[in-house]
């Protein structure tokens, strides 16, 4: 038993995508399927009861099963009154069941050729914005069409190569200040201005259906129906860690006085280790560079607000730390080189 499959959701701010069209023109199939068949297989009034608070959210892969309609959470969805009020009624006979699948096919599939007619009628009329390269300068005619995904915002139609539109989003939900999570939803390069929740879902059914790897942040985000604010609730320990990562990738001369904060808090085992504040940037970037691991695990245990990992890298940046301080005697002490004659500063880092 098959739904009818939708794989492009488009909304190009048409009026006749609403509650009432989808219930509507099923009534109208009903009754032409009625006088063909020249019996009234169900009432009328039952379809009314069934269908009328249909949603006109209308984004949907292909449905196969019943089971597969359980991901569907908003109770006012068309999909999920299908499951609810009629695959999972005790009421309906089979054959109902299986007229009632009939017909919503039968009706999605005048829906959407409506929609796609009007969308047509509309885009004509907009136009195509002056860029057409990728985010490299490579026109985008080089690739394949799958590969390119068109959006439409203010009657005006973007096109972009679907992996740069994907990294740059990933990028965005990524985004940390300092060693805080500040993840941003996906806006057009182009304008600066955010991209509709309708044109999020195009871009990633557009990639879904031509096969093409969706980021793990861009399929969380859609999880949570891209919202921001459900993304940071689910998914904030994740994107706390990434941003203490990140930060101390940069190698940030702010980090060289948490060395020494190591230094000061855990003498046993840095007795070995020699840093002085007074000391050139250049030379507190490379030792900052050389104790990289060891800082990322101190911050992880600083910051993050995960119990067990913070124990978990609490143990392993004691161990670092202890090992770094065995192998590396006198790290960071001054050495003074006579080089043609001349004593020349410098420092036991390598």
């Amino acid at each position: 038993m098959n739904v009818y499959k939708i794989t492009n959701a488009f909304d190009i701010n048409l009026k006749i995508n609403n509650d009432n069209i989808f219930y509507f023109l099923m009534r109208v199939v009903h009754r032409k399927l009625c006088i063909i068949n020249k019996e009234d297989i169900i009432n009328t009034y039952l379809l009314l009861n069934y269908f009328k608070p249909a949603l006109n959210t209308t984004i949907i892969k292909n449905i196969n099963t019943t089971d597969e309609l359980d991901n569907l959470s908003i109770k006012n969805n068309k999909y999920y009154i299908l499951k609810t009020r009629i695959l999972s009624s005790s009421l309906l006979k089979k054959e109902d069941k299986e007229y009632i699948i009939s017909l919503f096919n039968k009706t999605q599939k005048i829906y959407f050729a409506l929609l796609t007619y009007i969308k047509l009628c509309k885009t004509k009329k907009y136009i195509i914005y002056t860029i057409d390269t990728d985010f490299r300068f490579n026109k985008l005619n080089i690739y394949d069409t799958k590969r390119i995904v068109k959006i439409y915002e203010n009657k005006t139609i973007y096109r972009f190569y679907i992996f740069d539109l994907l990294k740059y989003w990933k990028t965005l939900l990524l985004n940390s200040e300092y060693l805080y999570e500040d993840p941003l939803t996906l806006k057009n390069p182009y304008t600066n201005l955010i991209i509709s929740k309708i044109n999020l879902y195009n871009i990633y059914f557009n990639a879904l259906c031509n096969n093409i790897m969706i980021p793990s942040e861009v399929i969380w985000f859609y999880k949570c129906n891209f919202d921001i604010e459900f993304f940071k609730l689910y998914h904030g320990l994740y994107l706390k860690e990434y941003a203490i990562t990140s930060f101390v990738e940069t190698e940030d001369l702010e980090l060289y006085n948490d060395l020494l904060n190591i230094r000061h808090n855990y003498p046993n085992i840095t007795n070995k280790i020699i840093l002085k504040n007074d000391i050139d940037n250049n030379i507190k970037k490379q030792i900052i560079h050389k104790m990289l691991p060891i800082l990322e695990c101190y911050y992880i245990t600083k910051y993050t607000n995960n119990s067990y990992k913070e124990k978990y890298y609490h143990n392993k940046f004691l161990n670092l730390l202890e090992i770094f301080n065995t192998e590396n005697n006198g790290f960071g002490r001054k050495i003074y080189k006579k080089i043609d004659g001349k004593f020349i500063l410098q420092y036991n880092i390598f």
